[in-house]
């Protein structure tokens, strides 16, 4: 049986329970109020208050089934979309990717892929009025016509060459064009060398993560090139606001963090149980992590996501790490920049340490990749040491900057000595992102090339890559992961 099928054939069991236990509670609470007795209402109440909780945890895990099964249709869609676009079925790669849009709107991929094909179709349906219309002064332009019409047909012609021909084909059937200049401009424009894209070297790139060589900073951005709706802090900030009843928020997660922390019936423990429930799903595959737990290497991964997935995917391949967050909560027993160390093994219990014992560890000489949670990991213990890690309020990161230097161990920085950088599933957009890289940055010191994966849609985003000289890299996180799970066979 497949997932879906699987997925879908549990969903059913679930609404049936979920109706059946419905009908017993609503008997149940009619006979309650129609009951005269004490002993009988207090018995009665008691077996409704179970059926009602029996109720709600089935429709927690339908709402999770329901969402797992909701991302393999996006995946299907996705591959789908994909496939057809190779073949150059524009139309419906259009159609499908506005599905993948309407499941999940937050979708970044899709919003992408949509402006570009919004953009070839226009042009096609242009090209084709254009087409009908040159016919008619075929006699004027036939050293050109046959060339520009198979260029105007032609989907593999740069989408800048197609546009320019346009243009110059609508000035001359405008009369804005003599036909004898519209031949030399439209021959100079075919005959030109076609434009070189800047092919992406996946084998070396996949070869120099393979090798350790380069440090990833991994943002929780990563999720939604999955086929998650959106990232874990939209999702909490959107819980968030409804329980502090404010509808009408729209600001960043840290904001509302801060608010809800401060409000007397909530608290900073309440905030980070709220945090550890907005977690993904714990199956949640990310074909990326899978990929690096699979290299025998120490690497040196730096994550932004609250999630342990990545910490899952290498228990699960046996490949040991150690995780590092530093505190931003004083406490009687730890200051401001110690560090937590935890080791996949248990090789040593969960514990901090200054920087000068952290330089001692030795911990990629003896095997351990580096994974730093630069905001913290959730968890749900609340005696853990790691919660006094978690960079989650305004206030934690107004800590976060003004302790910049302290808080980022120098042993890290170490590390990023002759090693490359790469920013993967990270945004800039809000001002707390930008500390964090800005205060990585700082503490690299211009060590060496740093590149971040895609070009940003968004105008502020790629401004400040470019101020902060972090260039963008044309690479799909797709063909990186088959040439990266293919380097690691």
């Amino acid at each position: 049986m497949q997932e879906k099928d699987r997925l879908h054939y549990k969903i059913d069991q679930l609404k049936q329970r979920w109706h059946k236990l419905f009908a017993i509670t609503s008997q149940l609470e009619e006979r309650y109020d129609l009951e005269t007795r004490v002993d009988e209402k207090l018995r009665l109440q008691s077996i409704v208050e179970e059926k009602q909780q029996q109720r709600q945890q089935v429709e927690q895990e339908l709402q999770l089934l329901e969402e797992q099964f909701k991302r393999l249709e996006n995946n299907d869609l996705i591959e789908t979309a994909q496939r057809a676009t190779k073949n150059k079925a524009y139309p419906q790669a259009y159609e499908l990717w506005q599905e993948v849009l309407k499941i999940f709107p937050d979708h970044q991929q899709a919003g992408e892929e949509i402006s570009r094909l919004q953009l070839q179709l226009a042009q096609q349906q242009t090209a084709k009025l254009l087409i009908a219309q040159l016919i008619e002064r075929m006699a004027e332009i036939q050293p050109i016509f046959a060339e520009v019409v198979k260029a105007l047909n032609d989907a593999n012609v740069s989408a800048t060459t197609t546009q320019l021909i346009i243009e110059q084909t609508e000035r001359f059937l405008s009369h804005d064009l003599a036909a004898e200049k519209y031949n030399e401009i439209c021959h100079a424009l075919l005959s030109a060398p076609a434009e070189k894209s800047q092919s992406t070297n996946y084998p070396a790139l996949a070869k120099r993560i393979h090798r350790g060589d380069m440090v990833l900073f991994i943002g929780s951005n990563l999720l939604q090139e999955y086929g998650q709706n959106s990232s874990e802090e939209t999702q909490l900030a959107k819980v968030l606001a409804e329980k502090a009843e404010y509808p009408a928020f729209t600001g960043t997660l840290s904001s509302i963090a801060e608010l809800y922390q401060l409000l007397p019936e909530y608290g900073r423990r309440s905030l980070l149980a709220q945090l550890h429930k907005a977690q993904p799903c714990e199956k949640t595959c990310i074909t990326l992590y899978n990929s690096l737990a699979k290299i025998n290497t120490p690497l040196v991964l730096i994550s932004s996501a609250y999630d342990n997935l990545l910490e899952q995917a290498f228990i699960a391949s046996g490949k040991k790490y150690v995780e590092l967050s530093s505190i931003i909560v004083r406490s009687d027993d730890y200051d401001i920049g110690h560090v937590v160390v935890r080791y996949s093994d248990n090789k040593h219990p969960e514990s901090t340490y200054i920087e000068e014992e952290l330089s001692r560890l030795r911990l990629l000489e003896e095997g351990y990749s580096i994974i730093y949670k630069i905001r913290g990991t959730s968890t749900q213990n609340p005696q853990a040491i790691a919660r006094d890690s978690m960079t989650l309020t305004e206030s934690n990161y107004f800590t976060f900057a003004r302790y910049a230097k302290k808080i980022i161990p120098s042993y890290l920085a170490r590390q990023f000595r002759d090693r490359g950088f790469l920013f993967m599933g990270f945004s800039p957009k809000n001002w707390e992102d930008r500390l964090l890289v800005s205060t990585i940055l700082n503490k690299r010191q211009d060590a060496g090339s740093c590149y971040t994966i895609g070009k940003s849609p968004d105008k502020m985003e790629a401004a400040y890559w470019h101020s902060c000289h972090v260039q963008e890299y044309k690479a799909n996180l797709k063909e990186l992961d088959e040439h990266l799970a293919k380097a690691v066979l």
